[in-house]
């Protein structure tokens, strides 16, 4: 094998092992919150939705508080399978495969997940209330309509735009590479 395999192989794999770790991290590190930290979990959410509930003292149901674990759960699930398929471009990468439809299309999949994200995160945010209002007596309930980015859902769009822009390239370059095979 020669020297520059040896340092692709090795970038790659760490690449791609970096970033799986990061994508298990978030997976456990949310459920970890969830599992030792559920009220203030909750505490935080209906803040975020409307910070007068917490003058009332509501009892939630068991419904709405499985509702609000699983919808806040979501955004990080498709965000950490998203670095899962960009891990994976690596780790293909590191059998010197970066150049296949396969790998191309892995990483793509990865960015659009990646743009996604944010998208359906504000979607869910909307859900949330709803979920909360489950547990509120008739006239009292809210549905909060999110409409909006923070800057961290910018940053997450910027990202997924960027592995986009890269896998479009990769694909392009591949057909130029194809059709200049051709002519040899």
């Amino acid at each position: 094998m020669s020297k520059s395999k040896k340092k692709l192989f090795f970038y790659s794999k760490s690449v791609a092992f970096i970033i799986w770790i990061m994508a298990i991290a978030d997976l456990v590190c949310d459920y970890y919150f969830w599992a030792t930290q559920k009220e203030q979990m909750l505490y935080g959410i209906i803040e975020n939705i409307d910070p007068t509930l917490l003058d009332k003292s509501i009892e939630l149901s068991s419904i709405s508080v499985i509702l609000l674990m699983l919808l806040t759960h979501i955004p990080v699930l498709i965000s950490s399978i998203s670095l899962f398929f960009v891990g994976y471009f690596f780790f293909e990468a590191s059998k010197g495969e970066i150049w296949t439809q396969r790998n191309i299309k892995t990483l793509f999949i990865g960015g659009i997940l990646a743009v996604i994200t944010p998208i359906v995160n504000g979607m869910l945010g909307s859900l949330t209330s709803l979920a909360l209002s489950i547990s509120l007596p008739p006239g009292e309930r809210i549905f909060v309509f999110y409409l909006g980015f923070s800057l961290n859902a910018m940053r997450e769009i910027i990202y997924g735009i960027m592995i986009l822009s890269l896998a479009l390239i990769m694909k392009e370059a591949k057909k130029i590479s194809d059709e200049n095979q051709q002519y040899i």
